[in-house]
C-alpha cells in the first residue's frame, strides 16, 4: 500500500509541471554573438546591431558611466576598473530593448 501511495504520489509531482514550448518567432530567445569584455583598460562590446547607450554600474548598483547615443556594433569605453571587482554592464537600444551584462575587472 505504501509502495503504491508513494508511486501515486510522485505521478501527480511530475505530471504538475507543464513544459512551455518556445516557438520560433518568440523574443526569448538568446543571441550567443553578443559580448562584453574588459581588457584591463576599456570595455569593448563585440555582436550588437544599432545605436544605443551604455550604462555601467557597481554590482551594489553605483553608476561608474555612462555613455552618450553611440553605434554598439564598434562600441569601445575607456575606463579603468578596480581588479578583482564586478560590474554590470547595460546596453540601451534605441528601440527601447535593454540588456544586462556581469562581468569581472582582471
Amino acid at each position: 500500500m505504501r509502495k503504491k501511495l508513494l508511486f501515486l504520489a510522485f505521478f501527480v509531482l511530475i505530471s504538475s509541471f507543464s513544459f512551455a514550448k518556445i516557438k520560433k518567432t518568440d523574443k526569448l530567445l538568446f543571441n550567443d554573438n553578443e559580448k562584453v569584455v574588459y581588457d584591463g583598460n576599456s570595455v569593448i562590446l563585440s555582436g550588437f546591431k544599432g545605436n544605443g547607450k551604455i550604462n555601467i554600474y557597481s554590482i551594489i548598483g553605483n553608476k561608474i558611466k555612462s555613455t552618450e547615443l553611440i553605434e554598439l556594433s564598434s562600441a569601445i569605453v575607456p575606463l579603468d576598473l578596480k581588479k578583482g571587482n564586478m560590474y554590470i554592464i547595460q546596453v540601451n537600444y534605441l528601440s527601447g530593448k535593454i540588456k544586462t551584462f556581469k562581468i569581472i575587472a582582471l
